[in-house]
């Protein structure tokens, strides 16, 4: 019993020692005084609108999803600053797990763009950089995977929220991250 403890508080230890804390990409004095008044998201940016799924959507779609996602995302954050500011994200690529993919090595799909934060006068507050947010749902591999993959179409709203969730967290409360881009907190 003893042994097996130990192994799992090495497994665990190893874990969290792969992790590195990213402090959130708008400073905390910045957050206190801004309230996002407007969200703008650039959906063609996109280098295609969806890979790794045959799911049909336009790029005015996909960007509509993600506003809606971003929204609630931000709005749950409650930033109520004085101050009025914009949250752009221009979307470069929508990653959904593929079939095969799911087979042969499971994964998430994700959402990558490029965010900044802008103050009413057109001030930086975050310069523009590229993120990834993942699906909140993790894609076994082999037979198990390829048996519980969900529809294209859940995989594809897993993955737009998981990026909504993602990245509103890295842009504004930051966290533990993961080696792959994930967020623990």
């Amino acid at each position: 019993m003893k042994f097996t403890r130990r192994i799992f508080s090495i497994f665990a230890v190893l874990a969290l020692a792969a992790c590195t804390q990213q402090a959130a990409l708008v400073d905390q004095n910045v957050k206190s005084s801004i309230y996002i008044k407007s969200i703008v998201i650039n959906a063609q940016t996109l280098q295609k609108p969806i890979t790794g799924r045959d799911l049909v959507k336009t790029r005015k779609q996909i960007g509509a999803d993600v506003k809606a996602a971003v929204t609630r995302s931000v709005q749950a954050r409650g930033l109520n600053g004085p101050s009025p500011a914009t949250l752009h994200i221009a979307l470069t690529k929508v990653q959904l797990v593929s079939p095969g993919q799911s087979w042969a090595i499971g994964g998430k799909g994700f959402i990558e763009g490029v965010v900044s934060v802008k103050s009413a006068s057109g001030k930086d507050l975050i310069a523009p950089q590229t993120i990834k947010g993942f699906s909140e749902d993790v894609r076994l591999g082999g037979l198990i995977g390829a048996l519980t993959a969900p529809t294209a179409e859940l995989d594809y709203a897993q993955t737009v929220q998981g990026f909504a969730n993602g990245a509103v967290r890295k842009i504004f409360e930051g966290g533990l991250v993961t080696i792959s881009g994930d967020i623990v907190n």
